[in-house]
């Protein structure tokens, strides 16, 4: 399964980065994101492991994260991409 997971990620196109004020603006400006996948939803708390979650989620295979955490946490450049 994680080949064919890697396969039709590597097939997508990640849109560009977006931020969003909220679940509802997410699901009204944002919903294209959900429509191909296979989609990650990830709950943030803390900030510690943010970047190796996200990551691990990305190396898995999975072609859009979706990732649920408060404003105050900042993501690395090279994540920005491929999370929503």
């Amino acid at each position: 399964m994680r080949a064919d997971l890697k396969e039709f990620s590597n097939n997508t196109q990640n849109e560009h980065p977006m931020q969003y004020k909220g679940l509802e603006t997410f699901l009204k400006d944002g919903f294209a994101a959900l429509t191909r996948g296979p989609v990650a939803t990830i709950l943030v708390e803390d900030d510690l492991e943010i970047t190796t979650t996200l990551r691990h989620h990305q190396h898995a295979g999975f072609a859009r994260l979706i990732a649920f955490m408060p404003d105050a946490f900042e993501l690395p450049r090279d994540l920005q991409d491929g999370v929503h």
